[in-house]
Protein backbone atom coordinates (compact mmCIF):
# COMPACT_ATOMS: atom_id res chain seq x y z
CA UNK A 1 0.00 0.00 0.00
CA UNK A 2 1.37 3.82 -0.82
CA UNK A 3 1.66 5.82 1.79
CA UNK A 4 -0.19 9.08 1.40
CA UNK A 5 1.76 11.80 3.16
CA UNK A 6 0.65 15.31 4.46
CA UNK A 7 2.08 17.66 1.53
CA UNK A 8 0.04 15.71 -0.95
CA UNK A 9 -3.36 15.79 1.29
CA UNK A 10 -3.24 18.80 2.74
CA UNK A 11 -2.59 21.91 0.44
CA UNK A 12 -2.54 24.95 3.03
CA UNK A 13 0.55 24.09 5.14
CA UNK A 14 -0.29 22.31 7.95
CA UNK A 15 1.73 21.92 11.02
CA UNK A 16 1.20 21.93 14.41
CA UNK A 17 1.43 25.59 16.86
CA UNK A 18 2.63 24.97 20.15
CA UNK A 19 -0.43 27.33 20.97
CA UNK A 20 -1.37 25.20 24.00
CA UNK A 21 -4.40 27.55 25.01
CA UNK A 22 -6.72 26.43 21.71
CA UNK A 23 -10.17 25.67 22.26
CA UNK A 24 -9.13 22.24 21.28
CA UNK A 25 -6.80 21.55 23.67
CA UNK A 26 -9.06 23.02 26.50
CA UNK A 27 -12.12 20.65 24.98
CA UNK A 28 -10.07 17.50 23.79
CA UNK A 29 -7.51 15.21 24.87
CA UNK A 30 -4.59 15.20 22.66
CA UNK A 31 -1.84 12.51 23.03
CA UNK A 32 1.49 13.53 21.42
CA UNK A 33 3.92 10.91 20.25
CA UNK A 34 7.20 12.60 18.87
CA UNK A 35 9.10 10.41 16.69
CA UNK A 36 11.47 12.98 15.51
CA UNK A 37 12.79 13.96 18.63
CA UNK A 38 14.56 10.02 18.54
CA UNK A 39 18.23 10.66 18.18
CA UNK A 40 19.37 9.24 14.67
CA UNK A 41 21.93 9.64 11.77
CA UNK A 42 19.23 10.89 9.37
CA UNK A 43 20.05 14.22 7.34
CA UNK A 44 17.55 16.83 7.76
CA UNK A 45 16.78 20.49 6.60
CA UNK A 46 15.62 23.25 7.63
CA UNK A 47 11.89 22.83 9.39
CA UNK A 48 8.97 22.81 6.61
CA UNK A 49 6.22 22.47 8.91
CA UNK A 50 4.52 20.45 12.28
CA UNK A 51 1.30 19.12 12.07
CA UNK A 52 -0.79 17.84 15.52
CA UNK A 53 -2.80 14.63 14.88
CA UNK A 54 -5.40 13.55 17.38
CA UNK A 55 -6.95 10.08 16.11
CA UNK A 56 -6.52 10.46 12.11
CA UNK A 57 -8.04 14.20 12.25
CA UNK A 58 -5.35 17.31 12.31
CA UNK A 59 -5.71 19.68 14.80
CA UNK A 60 -2.98 22.15 14.61
CA UNK A 61 -0.90 23.27 12.05
CA UNK A 62 1.87 25.86 11.23
CA UNK A 63 4.35 26.09 7.64
CA UNK A 64 7.72 28.06 8.02
CA UNK A 65 9.59 29.67 5.57
CA UNK A 66 13.07 28.36 4.77
CA UNK A 67 14.67 31.03 6.80
CA UNK A 68 12.61 29.14 9.77
CA UNK A 69 10.39 32.36 10.64
CA UNK A 70 6.59 31.17 10.62
CA UNK A 71 4.33 31.39 7.17
CA UNK A 72 0.96 30.03 7.85
CA UNK A 73 -1.29 28.81 10.53
CA UNK A 74 -4.33 26.78 10.63
CA UNK A 75 -5.79 25.84 14.11
CA UNK A 76 -8.64 23.30 13.68
CA UNK A 77 -11.57 23.14 16.51
CA UNK A 78 -13.79 19.44 15.91
CA UNK A 79 -12.28 18.47 12.53
CA UNK A 80 -13.13 22.15 11.14
CA UNK A 81 -11.15 25.15 10.52
CA UNK A 82 -11.18 27.69 13.47
CA UNK A 83 -8.38 30.45 12.31
CA UNK A 84 -6.03 30.69 9.69
CA UNK A 85 -3.30 33.39 10.38
CA UNK A 86 -0.40 34.64 7.37
CA UNK A 87 2.86 36.19 7.84
CA UNK A 88 5.35 37.86 5.71
CA UNK A 89 8.69 36.79 5.83
CA UNK A 90 9.35 39.25 7.98
CA UNK A 91 7.31 37.59 11.00
CA UNK A 92 4.79 39.98 10.81
CA UNK A 93 1.14 39.15 10.38
CA UNK A 94 -0.44 39.33 6.77
CA UNK A 95 -4.07 38.23 7.18
CA UNK A 96 -5.81 36.68 9.93
CA UNK A 97 -9.09 34.95 9.31
CA UNK A 98 -11.74 33.60 11.95
CA UNK A 99 -14.04 31.06 10.46
CA UNK A 100 -16.25 30.92 13.39
CA UNK A 101 -16.95 34.97 13.49
CA UNK A 102 -16.44 35.02 9.73
CA UNK A 103 -14.57 37.39 10.17
CA UNK A 104 -10.70 38.89 8.49
CA UNK A 105 -8.54 41.27 8.90
CA UNK A 106 -5.65 42.01 6.52
CA UNK A 107 -2.43 43.64 7.73
CA UNK A 108 0.52 46.05 6.20
CA UNK A 109 4.15 44.79 6.46
CA UNK A 110 4.53 47.41 9.11
CA UNK A 111 1.73 45.85 11.27
CA UNK A 112 -0.73 48.43 10.57
CA UNK A 113 -4.25 47.42 9.92
CA UNK A 114 -5.12 47.48 6.51
CA UNK A 115 -8.65 46.20 5.91
CA UNK A 116 -11.29 44.06 8.00
CA UNK A 117 -14.70 43.27 7.22
CA UNK A 118 -16.86 39.90 6.73
CA UNK A 119 -15.36 36.80 4.71
CA UNK A 120 -17.67 36.28 1.73
CA UNK A 121 -18.98 33.26 0.54
CA UNK A 122 -16.59 32.19 -1.75
CA UNK A 123 -13.08 32.77 0.61
CA UNK A 124 -15.54 30.63 2.77
CA UNK A 125 -15.82 27.93 1.20
CA UNK A 126 -12.09 27.97 0.15
CA UNK A 127 -11.05 27.79 3.41
CA UNK A 128 -13.40 25.32 4.57
CA UNK A 129 -11.82 22.72 1.68
CA UNK A 130 -9.06 22.04 4.51
CA UNK A 131 -11.90 20.54 6.30
CA UNK A 132 -12.48 17.98 3.53
CA UNK A 133 -8.74 17.50 3.12
CA UNK A 134 -8.37 16.21 6.65
CA UNK A 135 -11.68 14.23 6.77
CA UNK A 136 -9.87 12.11 3.44
CA UNK A 137 -6.35 12.01 5.29
CA UNK A 138 -8.50 10.31 8.10
CA UNK A 139 -10.89 7.81 5.62
CA UNK A 140 -7.26 6.47 3.98
CA UNK A 141 -6.19 5.78 7.55
CA UNK A 142 -9.38 5.10 9.50
CA UNK A 143 -9.90 2.06 11.65
CA UNK A 144 -12.29 -0.38 9.79
CA UNK A 145 -15.82 0.19 11.59
CA UNK A 146 -16.31 -3.39 11.15
CA UNK A 147 -15.33 -6.34 13.29
CA UNK A 148 -12.08 -7.19 13.23
CA UNK A 149 -13.51 -11.10 14.33
CA UNK A 150 -11.97 -13.73 11.85
CA UNK A 151 -8.82 -11.65 11.16
CA UNK A 152 -5.12 -13.06 11.83
CA UNK A 153 -2.85 -11.10 14.06
CA UNK A 154 -0.23 -12.49 12.18
CA UNK A 155 0.75 -15.22 10.27
CA UNK A 156 2.54 -16.77 7.43
CA UNK A 157 6.03 -16.58 8.45
CA UNK A 158 7.82 -19.95 8.15
CA UNK A 159 7.90 -22.47 11.49
CA UNK A 160 5.83 -19.73 13.65
CA UNK A 161 2.43 -19.48 15.54
CA UNK A 162 -0.56 -16.73 15.20
CA UNK A 163 -3.71 -15.92 16.48
CA UNK A 164 -7.10 -15.24 15.02
CA UNK A 165 -9.75 -13.68 16.65
CA UNK A 166 -12.91 -15.36 16.35
CA UNK A 167 -15.34 -13.88 17.72
CA UNK A 168 -16.38 -16.19 20.59
CA UNK A 169 -12.79 -18.05 20.65
CA UNK A 170 -9.68 -17.69 19.31
CA UNK A 171 -7.69 -20.11 16.54
CA UNK A 172 -4.07 -20.83 16.56
CA UNK A 173 -2.32 -20.73 13.60
CA UNK A 174 0.89 -22.45 12.29
CA UNK A 175 3.55 -23.01 9.73
CA UNK A 176 5.73 -25.90 9.61
CA UNK A 177 8.37 -26.99 7.44
CA UNK A 178 8.39 -30.56 9.27
CA UNK A 179 5.69 -32.46 10.65
CA UNK A 180 4.83 -31.87 14.24
CA UNK A 181 4.24 -34.55 16.86
CA UNK A 182 4.24 -32.12 19.87
CA UNK A 183 3.52 -29.01 21.33
CA UNK A 184 3.41 -27.08 24.58
CA UNK A 185 2.87 -23.08 24.69
CA UNK A 186 1.92 -20.33 26.77
CA UNK A 187 -0.85 -17.67 26.12
CA UNK A 188 -0.23 -14.22 27.58
CA UNK A 189 -2.66 -11.55 27.96
CA UNK A 190 -5.68 -14.55 28.60
CA UNK A 191 -6.68 -17.24 30.23
CA UNK A 192 -7.93 -20.43 28.89
CA UNK A 193 -11.50 -21.24 30.02
CA UNK A 194 -13.04 -24.49 31.30
CA UNK A 195 -14.05 -25.50 27.47
CA UNK A 196 -9.85 -25.69 26.98
CA UNK A 197 -8.66 -26.47 23.37
CA UNK A 198 -10.69 -28.52 20.67
CA UNK A 199 -10.07 -28.96 16.88
CA UNK A 200 -7.80 -28.02 14.55
CA UNK A 201 -5.08 -29.88 13.15
CA UNK A 202 -3.85 -31.27 16.33
CA UNK A 203 -7.65 -32.56 16.74
CA UNK A 204 -7.85 -34.39 12.95
CA UNK A 205 -4.34 -35.98 13.83
CA UNK A 206 -6.01 -37.56 17.47
CA UNK A 207 -3.65 -35.64 19.36
CA UNK A 208 -4.13 -36.13 23.28
CA UNK A 209 -4.66 -32.08 24.64
CA UNK A 210 -4.35 -30.56 28.04
CA UNK A 211 -4.74 -27.25 29.20
CA UNK A 212 -3.93 -25.27 32.64
CA UNK A 213 -5.30 -21.52 32.47
CA UNK A 214 -2.37 -20.61 30.19
CA UNK A 215 -0.97 -23.59 28.80
CA UNK A 216 -1.72 -25.72 26.22
CA UNK A 217 0.08 -29.03 25.75
CA UNK A 218 -0.56 -31.42 22.61
CA UNK A 219 0.72 -34.90 21.98
CA UNK A 220 0.09 -38.41 20.31
CA UNK A 221 0.09 -41.02 22.12
CA UNK A 222 0.31 -43.35 19.34
CA UNK A 223 2.79 -41.43 17.55
CA UNK A 224 0.24 -39.67 15.19
CA UNK A 225 1.80 -36.50 13.39
CA UNK A 226 0.52 -33.24 12.17
CA UNK A 227 1.77 -33.41 8.53
CA UNK A 228 -0.06 -30.25 7.13
CA UNK A 229 2.46 -27.54 6.45
CA UNK A 230 -0.17 -24.90 7.77
CA UNK A 231 -3.57 -24.09 8.71
CA UNK A 232 -5.20 -24.07 12.18
CA UNK A 233 -3.66 -26.04 14.63
CA UNK A 234 -5.66 -25.56 17.98
CA UNK A 235 -9.20 -23.32 18.81
CA UNK A 236 -9.14 -21.87 22.85
CA UNK A 237 -11.65 -20.99 24.37
CA UNK A 238 -10.04 -17.64 26.18
CA UNK A 239 -10.92 -15.34 28.86
CA UNK A 240 -10.16 -11.52 27.51
CA UNK A 241 -7.83 -11.03 24.57
CA UNK A 242 -4.68 -12.38 24.45
CA UNK A 243 -1.42 -10.40 23.76
CA UNK A 244 0.88 -13.45 22.54
CA UNK A 245 2.31 -16.38 22.31
CA UNK A 246 5.27 -17.32 24.52
CA UNK A 247 7.62 -20.31 25.65
CA UNK A 248 6.45 -22.33 22.30
CA UNK A 249 8.12 -25.79 22.06
CA UNK A 250 7.13 -27.67 18.97
CA UNK A 251 8.71 -31.18 18.60
CA UNK A 252 9.32 -33.75 15.52
CA UNK A 253 8.44 -37.57 15.83
CA UNK A 254 12.07 -37.65 16.61
CA UNK A 255 11.28 -35.97 20.05
CA UNK A 256 14.11 -33.02 17.91
CA UNK A 257 12.59 -29.19 18.87
CA UNK A 258 11.87 -27.17 16.32
CA UNK A 259 12.99 -23.74 15.84
CA UNK A 260 9.24 -21.76 16.34
CA UNK A 261 8.92 -17.89 17.09
CA UNK A 262 5.55 -16.26 18.01
CA UNK A 263 4.19 -14.36 14.57
CA UNK A 264 2.52 -10.74 15.13
CA UNK A 265 2.12 -9.79 12.28
CA UNK A 266 4.72 -6.51 12.42
CA UNK A 267 6.03 -5.86 8.83
CA UNK A 268 7.77 -2.87 7.12
CA UNK A 269 7.27 -1.81 3.84
CA UNK A 270 9.86 0.30 1.46
CA UNK A 271 9.35 2.30 -1.50
CA UNK A 272 12.06 3.24 -3.35
CA UNK A 273 13.38 5.72 -5.91
CA UNK A 274 14.51 4.61 -9.38
CA UNK A 275 18.25 5.37 -8.29
CA UNK A 276 17.55 2.99 -5.17
CA UNK A 277 17.67 5.67 -2.88
CA UNK A 278 14.55 4.77 -0.07
CA UNK A 279 11.50 6.97 -1.35
CA UNK A 280 9.16 5.85 1.56
CA UNK A 281 8.95 3.47 4.70
CA UNK A 282 6.66 2.54 7.33
CA UNK A 283 5.77 0.03 9.99
CA UNK A 284 2.41 -2.37 9.83
CA UNK A 285 1.07 -4.23 12.22
CA UNK A 286 -1.93 -6.59 11.11
CA UNK A 287 -2.32 -5.18 7.65
CA UNK A 288 -2.99 -1.48 9.41
CA UNK A 289 0.00 1.29 9.69
CA UNK A 290 1.65 0.81 13.31
CA UNK A 291 4.73 3.24 14.62
CA UNK A 292 6.82 5.27 12.57
CA UNK A 293 6.58 6.45 8.93
CA UNK A 294 9.18 8.32 7.03
CA UNK A 295 9.11 9.93 3.54
CA UNK A 296 12.98 10.97 1.90
CA UNK A 297 14.39 13.39 -0.45
CA UNK A 298 15.96 11.28 -3.26
CA UNK A 299 19.43 12.46 -2.14
CA UNK A 300 18.40 10.31 0.72
CA UNK A 301 17.48 13.32 3.05
CA UNK A 302 14.29 13.33 5.42
CA UNK A 303 10.94 15.04 3.79
CA UNK A 304 8.62 13.94 6.74
CA UNK A 305 7.77 11.82 9.82
CA UNK A 306 5.51 11.15 11.32
CA UNK A 307 3.84 8.15 14.21
CA UNK A 308 0.68 5.78 13.30
CA UNK A 309 -1.47 4.46 16.32
CA UNK A 310 -3.77 1.61 15.27
CA UNK A 311 -3.92 2.58 11.72
CA UNK A 312 -4.37 6.45 12.64
CA UNK A 313 -1.80 9.00 12.48
CA UNK A 314 -1.18 10.19 15.71
CA UNK A 315 0.46 13.55 17.10
CA UNK A 316 3.38 15.39 15.71
CA UNK A 317 4.13 14.93 11.71
CA UNK A 318 7.38 16.89 10.71
CA UNK A 319 7.77 18.27 6.76
CA UNK A 320 11.69 19.35 5.87
CA UNK A 321 12.98 21.35 3.01
CA UNK A 322 15.98 19.07 1.14
CA UNK A 323 18.85 19.06 2.97
CA UNK A 324 22.08 19.88 0.69
CA UNK A 325 25.61 18.77 1.72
Amino acid sequence: MKIIFLTSLLTFSYAATENSDNEFSQDSEIVQINSAEKKDDLARGKMKAKSLFNKGFIVESREYYETGIIKEEVIFIKQKISLVREYYQTGNIKNQFDLKDRTYIEYGQDGSKKDEGKIDDTTLAFLSIGEALSLAFTALHDIDDESDKGKAVGGGEPNSLWLTDNGNSWSVGFNSDHPIAGFQFNIEGATINENGASDGAANDAGFTMSTSSTMVLGFSLKGETISVKEGILVVLELDGDPTGISGIVVADLTGQALDFSYDDGSDVKVEYYDNGAVKEEASYKNGKFEGAFREYYKNGSLKSEGVFVNGLIQGEVKEYYRFSD
